[in-house]
């Protein structure tokens, strides 16, 4: 509810146009009173342009403006329009509710954290949707910052942090809600009651040892406890876990926080009242969202690609072994070996396909995530400046696809490579076990002939995940652009091809282009050949070479 001519913030990013109407629906139905549009459009040029040199200066300015009956809305402005989208900036909008000295105003400010947080926890779509994990995120650190870092606790009555991993452990929703919890729990460190080792911040770190201490745990949601440890200066080997999950059935079909259970019985998913899905949850639906390869996807598996799901991010359907590993089984390479006998080497080429299948389902889920979230952010911000006066919604959307596939193909072959190596190793080690692979009588040659079919045949699982990435971030990138290209369809449909030239009036809300130089700075019509040169070198960049073995 911030008024029908409240302007997007400033350093709107990649999750500002994707996600934002969550919150927007949240602010929607509370009873707020909206100051006129004048006031609306002054706050947001004030707020553009706080520093940390005028503070006081902003903070006087914003009460002259604002009575007191417009505090909630001005809190909810904070909140959506600025804290959830711009981390880079909290310091600064804490910095101003300090120098604005009203408890009442701070009070605002947590409520309404706390029910965007809420809002946030009960989408649908915050399973299978980056953009909402990233506000949900952003809104964590925020919280944190308002809370523990100014020595003030998360009461339950506003939100049951254990409550929450708790239920999310149930309900496959620990791909949201960990991350958030590490947010809320980093400015601990430096309180001076919450730090470690207070009780409750103990009891909430042993929880999290007892969940890291699970089976089958993807890889992503351990290294955001290893990193909320480390930040804590915490050493995670030596926390005694809680004894919590015993009691609670987890869902075991579709769960995007687990390596699939293949033992699981296929029965649907439970529901778990609270504050995630309201009464019901939020049940799991296979192919929701988009982590993975379309069905008709491309490169050396073809069709089979389909049986990498999205909705689970990244986790690989039950066709997966059948379909994939089938079709990886005629370019796998398995180098003959002189001290090693023939029937080692014939299982560990029919072995090899099924471990490499196993690796990337593990590992593609956050190393697509990541690649994708930072594609889509920073090809989005550069397409946007560099057109936004071009009136051909085609061309924005063909200079988008080849900048951001490139960025998230190139940016998920380097990072996934050293962790898919060691996935395969250590998969391919334990099927030559279960399969009674003996070792011959020199044991180092069936090891060093695993290894060397492991960087043979490293670049089979990089290209998949190279692959998932660059469709997923395509598709990404069309639903961030959606308002643009919206905004130059209405303006053709209004004006025609040749009528009133377009420009795009985001652009002038930025914090950049006031500052940019001549050159850089966009003219009537379509983009320059030169700058649009620099998009159609993307589709000729070529592809990194794999780091030579050592």
């Amino acid at each position: 509810n911030l008024g029908p001519s409240a302007p997007p913030a400033g350093g709107s990013g990649f999750a500002t146009s994707l996600n934002l109407e969550t919150l927007e629906r949240a602010g929607s139905n509370q009873d707020i009173v909206v100051p006129d549009a004048d006031v609306v459009d002054k706050v947001h040029f004030v707020v553009n342009n706080l520093s940390v040199q005028n503070l006081e200066e902003k903070a006087a300015e914003v009460k002259a403006r604002i009575s007191r009956d417009n505090w909630p809305w001005f809190a909810v402005y904070l909140v959506v329009k600025r804290a959830s989208i711009e981390p880079n900036f909290h310091t600064l909008y804490l910095g101003l509710l300090g120098a604005l000295k009203e408890p009442e105003l701070i009070r605002s400010v947590l409520d309404a954290t706390y029910s965007n947080i809420k809002a946030l926890l009960g989408s649908n779509k915050i399973k299978t949707n980056s953009g909402e994990r990233s506000l949900l995120k952003n809104l964590g650190s925020w919280l944190g910052q308002l809370t523990h870092a100014r020595n003030q606790p998360v009461l339950m009555n506003d939100l049951d942090l254990k409550g929450l991993i708790l239920e999310s452990y149930q309900t496959g929703h620990m791909i949201a809600v960990i991350p958030f919890i590490a947010k809320v729990l980093e400015p601990a460190k430096d309180s001076i009651i919450f730090k470690p080792p207070n009780p409750w911040t103990a009891a909430v770190l042993a929880l999290l040892k007892e969940i890291y201490s699970e089976r089958d745990l993807k890889l992503n949601l351990k290294f955001e406890m290893e990193r909320l440890f480390k930040h804590l200066e915490v050493d995670i080997k030596t926390v005694k876990p809680s004894q919590l999950l015993y009691q609670i059935q987890r869902e075991r079909v579709g769960n995007p926080d687990f390596v699939a259970d293949k033992n699981a019985p296929a029965a649907p998913p439970s529901s778990m009242p609270g504050v995630m899905g309201g009464a019901g949850g939020v049940p799991y639906e296979p192919g929701m969202g988009g982590m993975g390869m379309s069905p008709g996807g491309g490169g050396a598996f073809g069709g089979g690609m389909g049986g990498m799901g999205q909705g689970d991010g990244g986790q690989m359907g039950a066709d997966m072994s059948g379909g994939i590993t089938a079709a990886m089984q005629q370019h796998v390479k398995i180098a003959p070996a002189p001290n090693l006998p023939e029937n080692a080497r014939l299982a560990l080429a029919r072995l090899f396909p099924v471990a490499l299948t196993a690796a990337v389902r593990e590992i593609v889920s956050p190393v697509v995530e990541r690649s994708v979230t930072i594609a889509c952010m920073t090809s989005r911000e550069l397409v946007l400046k560099d057109f936004a006066v071009e009136p051909d919604a085609a061309r924005l959307r063909k200079a988008a696809h080849l900048m951001v596939s490139s960025l998230a193909g190139s940016l998920a072959l380097v990072t996934c490579r050293e962790p898919l190596k060691a996935s395969v190793t250590s998969q391919l080690r334990t099927l030559l076990q279960q399969a009674g692979v003996s070792p011959p009588a020199d044991p180092g040659s069936l090891d060093q002939a695993l290894q060397q079919a492991v960087v043979d045949n490293l670049e089979l699982g990089c290209s998949l995940i190279e692959q998932a990435a660059t469709e997923r971030a395509i598709r990404d990138i069309d639903e961030a652009l959606a308002p643009a290209v919206l905004a130059r369809q209405k303006h053709r449909e209004k004006h025609g091809p040749a009528g009133q030239p377009f420009f795009d009036p985001a652009y002038l809300q930025g914090r950049f282009p006031g500052a940019l130089p001549e050159s850089l700075r966009p003219r009537p019509g379509h983009l320059a050949p030169a700058p649009q040169r620099i998009y159609e070198d993307f589709a000729s960049l070529p592809r990194a070479p794999p780091p030579p073995p050592g």
